[in-house]
């Protein structure tokens, strides 16, 4: 009978302990389930835009480095000259400091003697060689800056780079990744930010409310390029194949184009914007059609002109449809057509909305004029994004005292012969063999 009731005693204790370290690990799952939820909903609300001072790439000790040099650094200004004057290009003169760095941006010339001038930008098309500084300081980094892809600079300007490979410049500002200072043509953590202040996140089916309409596509560069050649085509076919497209633009001897006032809000009634750029498969050539006209808009961008992997490094890649991944125009017409009388399915292309601002590629990266304030003030962190970035032997340091000495060795080479050779083809015959379709 003692047997028994030890063997009796043994088991309960067994399974008693069992249950306590179950539980123990269970609750402890919830709890740390629980903290992450409750941390990303926090960092949704706080941090979910460009100005973002803490950076998920550094450790915490840099991050801490980080925050000191910025305290510093939003009470010492700095200046950025706009050697052009171009206003409308950069029409922001109020970084945050807090995340920046103090930075006056001027277009008066003669704040080039100034000591706490750190930079000077030019314009790709107003760089002339009889108009530069007349004296060129080793403490301040002097800024090429192109919108344009290499398609356009090289084949409709035939821009050669003799002169400005002659100048030697210090840092590319451009919308390519591997640029010196990253100007993409839009934001997509403030696009989020704005969108999660809306709360659409927390119900993304109100987006089908307002959508009555199928396509939209606004195109007024017709031929200028190879590329927009083919994109009046695509866009063309693709009506030829039932899909219903209402077409704006020059193109299409249709008024409304992307300049005017009501633009944005005419679009939130389609399910779809032809994001189609006039550039085949150039480097990182992803413009405001994608960023402002698709995704900020509320609208699902078809996309077609840079890479997929390019489109992929900058969003989510369920929040657009990659029109190279069809094999023919009619395929991709009937899913177009499969989307539209599919709710569920057409809104999977908006879940990227509800997983925040953490899911985002480009989390955390400043970009523009924060990021070459941030430089003129010894903060390097955004090299650490650069695609060639060699994190066991990297170029400079992330936090320097002074300004980081930078050159762009040649400018020609960086900008064409790193390029993809489909973006110079100069046919548009040879564009439409490349895309592979069986019926264009």
């Amino acid at each position: 009978m003692a047997r028994n009731e030890i063997w009796i005693s043994f088991v309960f204790f067994l399974t008693t302990g069992c249950y306590i370290f179950l539980h123990s690990k269970l609750t402890s799952q919830v709890i740390k389930e629980i903290r992450v939820q409750n941390m990303s909903d926090t960092m949704k609300r706080k941090f979910a835009d460009d100005n973002l001072a803490h950076n998920p790439k550094l450790t915490m000790k840099q991050n801490e480095m980080l925050q000191q040099i910025l305290t510093r650094a939003k009470n010492k200004t700095k200046y950025i000259l706009e050697w052009h004057g171009r206003k409308h290009v950069m029409d922001y003169k109020n970084l945050p400091p807090e995340i920046c760095g103090k930075c006056i941006i001027t277009q008066n010339r003669s704040m080039i003697y100034h000591p706490d001038t750190g930079a000077v930008i030019f314009f790709y098309n107003h760089f002339n060689s009889s108009d530069n500084p007349i004296i060129r300081r080793t403490d301040q980094l002097h800024v090429w800056y192109t919108a344009e892809s290499p398609a356009s600079i090289y084949t409709m300007r035939n821009m050669y780079l003799k002169k400005e490979n002659r100048y030697r410049f210090n840092i590319t500002q451009t919308y390519r990744r591997d640029s010196g200072i990253y100007h993409p043509y839009g934001s997509l953590n403030q696009i989020l930010k704005d969108k999660m202040d809306r709360k659409e996140h927390e119900n993304i089916s109100k987006l089908l409310v307002n959508k009555t309409d199928i396509a939209v596509a606004v195109v007024s560069n017709c031929d200028s390029t190879p590329g927009a050649a083919v994109r009046k085509e695509l866009i063309e076919k693709m009506i030829e194949f039932g899909l219903e497209v209402d077409t704006f633009g020059k193109c299409f001897d249709n008024i409304k184009t992307e300049k005017h006032h009501d633009f944005e809000s005419s679009l939130q009634k389609y399910k779809f914007y032809l994001a189609f750029e006039n550039a085949y498969h150039c480097r990182d050539y992803i413009t405001e059609k994608f960023f402002i006209n698709g995704l900020r808009a509320g609208i699902l961008p078809i996309v077609w002109g840079a890479k997929k992997d390019d489109y992929e490094a900058v969003a989510p890649t369920d929040s657009f449809i990659f029109v190279e991944d069809f094999s023919s125009i009619k395929s991709f017409v009937e899913y177009i057509k499969f989307l539209d009388s599919n709710d569920n399915e057409y809104l999977k292309y908006f879940k990227w909305i509800e997983r925040g601002v953490l899911s985002l590629p480009m989390h955390g990266r400043q970009t523009r004029l924060c990021q070459l304030c941030r430089q003129i003030h010894g903060i390097n962190v955004e090299d650490i994004y650069d695609p060639s970035y060699n994190a066991t032997n990297p170029e400079r340091p992330v936090f320097t005292e002074k300004i980081a000495r930078r050159e762009v060795r040649d400018l020609r080479t960086w900008l064409y012969e790193t390029e993809n050779k489909e973006c110079f083809q100069h046919r548009k015959t040879s564009i439409k063999r490349m895309l592979n379709f069986t019926d264009f």
